[in-house]
């Protein structure tokens, strides 16, 4: 079969690496592969780097576009409401609620922003701030440049399970949903309004206790958070995750409305043999979405950095041209080229000048 896009979603869920990915034909996206590697911390470097080439080359994946999600556990999520007139300086406002949380300057973050849908007829800003600990990030993304993955994209996890839920059609955008990402032992309950994640919360599953009771205080915990007043509807609740069919089984009873990923992604194609892996795979295959096409909820915590390059004689159509090849991803984040004239250059030690003192004489 001939693919015209591919994107892969790299999960790290707990203690395993989950990968999927997707790839688009003219009908649409296919599920074609997935992999979970359990315990990647523990595996040795080289042995672990194998496994993820094999998988890749095996499977004839590029790895030109990975997203990456990373854990709930890791991601600080705040949400701003903000008067209409901060629009036109929002970057740098939502930079000063950035600093407001770090005590200090070894406590710094990275950060994105989305602004939520349905702001109050224009009279507020209502924001999703998401933070991850550069500390945390800067150490995940050297481990897994150590394995061969250079992310183009990083953004949480159950970002990703959002965004492919959103995918599946207006309705989805238009309504009010919960959805349930069960791993094995921890539950989180996103809450999903007019195409928006609008609450977010991870708790553990204790003592190995059912699902139903944590499931039916959260999801009341969240109608709560989020105002659903007795007018509101809440449509479905929709489950995903390694456990999430075991959960639908105990819901089913007092939830008739509770329902699987898998039945609610009909834009997906999902082969026979991956959708044993439907649910498992869901967030992973969220991710891979997300840098197939254009995500409902667009954030990228990947750190920007920007190089300067100063050139005399090489023409500077040809550094533009060589620097669009290799940045491009067709995904945003992609970056910026900015061109202009430097007037002259001063070489301090020597006193050269100009052509001069660009060239590397030691």
């Amino acid at each position: 079969m001939i693919y015209l896009k591919t994107s892969v979603g790299i999960e790290l869920r707990g203690e395993d690496m989950l990968i999927s990915s997707l790839q688009s034909n003219f009908s649409g996206g296919v599920f074609t592969h997935f992999t979970r590697i359990a315990d990647y911390r523990q595996r040795k470097t080289d042995d672990l780097r194998r496994e993820i080439q094999s998988f890749f080359k095996s499977n004839g994946l590029s790895k030109e576009n990975i997203v990456l999600g990373i854990p709930r556990k890791d991601v600080v999520l705040r949400y701003l409401d903000l008067p209409s007139e901060v629009a036109d300086n929002l970057k740098q406002v939502v930079q000063y609620q950035v600093q407001s949380f770090e005590p200090t300057d070894e406590d710094k973050f990275y950060h994105d922003y989305a602004l939520l849908r349905g702001n109050g007829a224009g009279k507020r800003l209502f924001v999703m701030l998401v933070m991850v600990r550069k500390t945390m990030l800067d150490e995940t993304l050297q481990f897994l440049l150590t394995v061969g993955i250079r992310p183009a994209v990083v953004t949480g996890g159950s970002i990703g399970l959002a965004n492919l839920f959103l995918q599946s059609g207006k309705e989805a955008q238009d309504k009010t949903y919960l959805l349930g990402d069960l791993g094995a032992s921890t539950l989180e309950l996103l809450a999903l309004r007019q195409g928006s994640i609008v609450y977010s919360r991870e708790v553990p599953r204790e003592n190995e206790a059912g699902w139903k009771d944590l499931i039916l205080r959260e999801a009341d915990d969240a109608a709560s958070k989020i105002r659903l007043g007795p007018d509101g509807t809440l449509e479905k609740i929709i489950l995903a995750g390694e456990s999430s069919e075991a959960a639908c089984e105990e819901l089913k009873s007092v939830l008739p409305d509770c329902e699987l990923i898998r039945n609610c992604i009909g834009a997906l194609h999902i082969p026979g043999e991956n959708k044993a892996h439907a649910q498992e795979a869901a967030s992973a295959l969220g991710l891979a979405h997300t840098g197939m096409n254009r995500p409902a909820v667009k954030i990228n915590l990947l750190p920007k950095v920007m190089v300067t390059i100063v050139v005399a004689k090489v023409p500077v159509r040809l550094v533009i041209e060589t620097a669009k090849k290799v940045l491009y991803t067709g995904h945003y984040g992609d970056g910026k080229i900015f061109v202009y004239d430097v007037e002259n250059v001063v070489r301090v030690r020597t006193g050269e000048e100009g052509y001069d003192a660009l060239q590397d004489t030691e």
